[in-house]
């Protein structure tokens, strides 16, 4: 196996080789988890896997990456890292709060109002984040599957799905 990361808008869409399976990972823990078992079975089936991963999990203390299980296979993993486009979007600039966090007589309003509402535009945000990467994919054959992780990567499949309409879309890879 072998792992390429980079982040979003640097993915190089010849290197992906068919077969292949697109993962969105989402951006919360279980969604880190349920795309991790996703890349690893769609690896051991021997398929390429291009994993759009919005959480980037790390070791604790450390700036080190979590690797993903080693599996034995000949396929890649391509791994987009969109943490930090997604964070210059408008929900992500919301969810940060600027000067309404840090000043006393603001701060109920991000707790209350734009938290919340960043919240709502945050599946919108990640597909904004990963949509150029996502076109550049476009020139390869259709992927065999599309995975997303969580609610907030719902919606980025669902694009995708515009776009591929053939595979199947869901929570997890099912070898066929």
């Amino acid at each position: 196996m072998t792992t390429a990361l980079c982040g979003s808008g640097d993915l190089n869409a010849e290197l992906v080789g068919d077969p292949w399976v697109l993962v969105f990972g989402g951006v919360t823990r279980q969604g880190n988890r349920r795309a991790r078992r996703a890349c690893a079975r769609a690896l051991e089936a021997g398929a390429n896997v291009v994993w759009f991963d919005g959480f980037a999990e790390t070791f604790p203390g450390s700036s080190q990456r979590v690797p993903l299980d080693h599996v034995a296979s000949e396929a890649s993993v391509f791994i987009v890292e969109y943490e930090e486009a997604e964070a210059r979007t408008l929900s992500g600039r919301l969810r940060a709060g600027g000067g309404l966090q840090r000043r006393r007589s603001t701060r109920w309003i991000w707790q209350y109002l734009t938290r919340r509402l960043s919240m709502v535009l945050r599946p919108r945000a990640g597909w904004l984040a990963v949509r150029r990467d996502v076109a550049a994919l476009k020139s390869r054959a259709q992927p065999i599957a599309i995975v997303y992780g969580d609610a907030y990567a719902l919606t980025s499949a669902w694009h995708a799905g515009r776009i591929w309409p053939s595979p199947p879309i869901g929570l997890d890879f099912e070898s066929t």
